[in-house]
């Protein structure tokens, strides 16, 4: 049967129909040409129902760990064998129970250990082999975010010593500054300024976040930890960025913290989108509500509201 090549289908419609996001299909399309929508005479993009099974093949084999830029130009019959190939595979495993996975590397346990024998090396080595098995958003989500927690919580019951979470900061902080550096986005992207404000040192949801942005389609201009409100405001100046993504992480309710977010809204006018996230957010509800800035509560709600921010 003939594909249907009409288009029909707005960004919207097209993104809703193939389980992305418009802020991930227009990162997509910009680069790695995935898709060439058509446009109508007012500019706006409309698909065509091969352009959305395309689509749903790719968000389907990128779900099942595969990186977006290996398969984006391959064709629909080579994006057909992998989709049956991994589909085969899902079948496989549930029918024997998920044991073909036993003998898989559990990242999350091997990086643990590194981290409590204080094996720099070792935890090097768990996260490059994680990095060549897992997609980059699987592993954000299923080893580096939460090992980080985890660390956390073991050195605040007494398990973990300060020492075993600075060794494993400075692991993660060095590979995940790398990945980020290879990372290439399209002339002309909206630029978004990461840090964390004056006294908050914590800088790994910073560098996830920069991760995220990235791979969406956004330039960053990340300024590490620690950063002062004027020096955040000069660098939006001085770069003309978009918007601005603090992480908020350590210490909780810390009244010179909340007087940086305030001074950091007067600084940059009423105008610019000021995005907030990490653990400690909830402790700043007043100023965030004060300073008219967006929370940022899960991954999804960080591509929502990138998407919402003007220019993109």
């Amino acid at each position: 049967m003939a594909m249907n090549r009409t288009p029909q289908y707005s960004i919207g419609a097209a993104a809703r129909s193939a389980g992305l996001t418009p802020l991930v299909l227009r990162a997509w399309e910009r680069r790695y040409g995935v898709v060439r929508p058509s446009r109508t005479q007012t500019g706006r993009r409309m698909y065509t129902q091969e352009d959305v099974d395309r689509l749903s093949l790719l968000k389907r084999l990128t779900d099942a760990g595969h990186r977006i830029g290996g398969i984006a130009n391959l064709s629909p019959e080579d994006l057909g064998v992998l989709a049956a190939q991994s589909a085969l595979l899902e079948e496989v495993q549930q029918r024997v129970g998920d044991r073909s996975r036993e003998g898989a590397p559990n990242y999350l346990e091997e990086a643990l250990k590194a981290t409590a024998d204080l094996d720099a090396s070792g935890l090097e080595d768990v996260l490059q082999r994680a990095s060549l098995d897992l997609s980059p958003v699987r592993l954000r989500r299923e080893l580096i975010q939460p090992l980080m927690v985890e660390i956390g919580e073991l050195w605040r019951v007494g398990t973990l010593r300060i020492a075993h979470e600075h060794l494993a900061t400075a692991v993660v902080r060095t590979f995940l500054s790398g990945m980020n550096t290879r990372q290439h986005v399209s002339p002309g992207s909206p630029l978004l300024v990461i840090t964390t404000p004056s006294g908050d040192l914590h800088e790994i949801g910073a560098l996830l976040a920069a991760s995220h942005a990235l791979e969406v389609g956004y330039e960053v201009l990340y300024l590490g930890p620690n950063m002062p409100a004027d020096e955040i405001a000069a660098s939006v100046n001085a770069s003309h960025a978009r918007a601005i993504y603090l992480s908020l992480v350590y210490p909780l309710g810390d009244h010179g913290v909340r007087s940086q977010l305030l001074a950091l809204r007067r600084l940059v006018g009423e105008e610019l989108p000021i995005l907030v996230g990490g653990r400690a957010v909830e402790s700043y509800q007043e100023a965030v509500a004060a300073g008219n800035m967006l929370p940022v509560s899960s991954p999804e709600e960080f591509d929502r509201l990138l998407a919402s921010l003007p220019g993109f």
